[in-house]
């Protein structure tokens, strides 16, 4: 029979194994790291799926609220497909223009408002690995004469 002091060494150790496994989802009064935005600051019109996490490590914020842009990555949990109706749903709610979808085991949604533009791509979870989604927003570039630096739009004219 285990004595006491093994007991709870046992207790002790495996309640540090499970409290580091653990990780707790960013909330409008969590504290962020410098230059890390929390989901209060970025969400604007950016509305995030219930549940879904920010992965600060795989983000790349500039700015907030309305007029951020960058890279966010949020783990989305083992349904994707929760995630991707939420976004072609709210996102039109929001003022954005759905311009493309495609919808698979890594389903990309493409979005317009204004002068901005907006990638969504979706990764089904599985048992091991949680769902992923990756937001892309950027300004949509305004065409520059040709010859001139940073490209142009071409004329196209149709064939008759």
């Amino acid at each position: 029979m285990p004595s006491r002091f093994t007991t709870c060494s046992i207790t002790a150790t495996l309640a540090f194994a499970l409290a580091g496994c653990s990780s707790t989802a960013l909330s409008p009064s969590s504290t962020a790291e410098p230059n890390k935005p929390n989901v209060a600051q970025v969400q604007g019109n950016t509305p995030l799926p219930p549940g879904s996490v920010i992965k600060q490590d795989k983000s790349f914020i500039i700015g907030t609220g309305d007029n951020w842009f960058g890279r966010m990555t949020l783990n989305i949990g083992r349904d994707a497909d929760i995630a991707y109706r939420f976004f072609a749903q709210q996102y039109p709610n929001q003022g954005w223009t759905l311009v493309s979808s495609v919808r698979t085991a890594r389903s990309l949604l493409i979005f317009t408002k204004a002068d901005r533009s907006l990638t969504i791509e979706i990764t089904e979870g599985n048992y091991l690995t949680p769902g992923e989604a990756i937001l892309t927003v950027s300004p949509l570039s305004k065409p520059s004469p040709m010859g001139m630096p940073g490209g142009g739009a071409a004329n196209i004219t149709p064939l008759r």
